[in-house]
């Protein structure tokens, strides 16, 4: 997973910056807390390798089904109530692997494939859903994951954690 310098028609990359600040559009991750802090989402590293990619074939991102295989995410970035955090992805167009850095240090890698045929999800037998969302998040509180707003996206789920109903609100990092 070399990722030559300079020039290469066979890299690319960009740089995104996340500004959590009470003017900037990316505020709603103010919602993803874990202990206290506000931590950059997992789905967030994921979303901005999907969103270089489609940058680079020319295509919007949300039109563009794609599989992760072997991510491996290094460290969590907390995100300053004031500032910015910069994340540079960088993604190998002829192998797909990707890495992502913060600060100099590798945050997040492992490999990006566009899907060339659009599968259904498989219908699951139908369960007994009872827990209900604020149920499932007054759960998740008591261990230090305090979700807010955007990342309350579990309508109902069994107790078992294997069915359930989600919420789509139009945004990848928070689904």
């Amino acid at each position: 997973k070399d990722f030559p310098t300079g020039s290469s028609g066979s890299q690319g990359g960009a740089v995104y910056e996340i500004d959590i600040s009470s003017s900037s559009p990316d505020n709603y991750l103010m919602g993803h807390k874990i202990d206290g802090r506000v931590l950059f989402p997992a789905t967030g590293y994921l979303t901005l390798v999907w969103k270089t990619l489609a940058k680079m074939k020319g295509q919007v991102f949300e039109e563009m089904p794609v599989k992760f295989e072997n991510v491996n995410i290094f460290r969590a970035t907390i995100l300053p109530l004031e500032g910015k955090v910069k994340f540079t992805v960088n993604v190998m167009e002829s192998t797909g692997a990707f890495e992502i850095t913060e600060s100099d240090g590798l945050t997040c890698s492992g490999c990006i494939s566009v899907l060339n045929n659009h599968v259904d999800p498989v219908q699951q037998e139908q369960t007994t859903l009872n827990l209900t969302s604020s149920d499932v998040y007054k759960e998740l509180r008591l261990r230090g994951y305090d979700y807010g707003n955007y990342f309350r996206g579990i309508h109902r789920t069994n107790i078992e954690g294997t069915s359930g109903e989600l919420l789509w609100n139009g945004n990848w990092v928070s689904f």
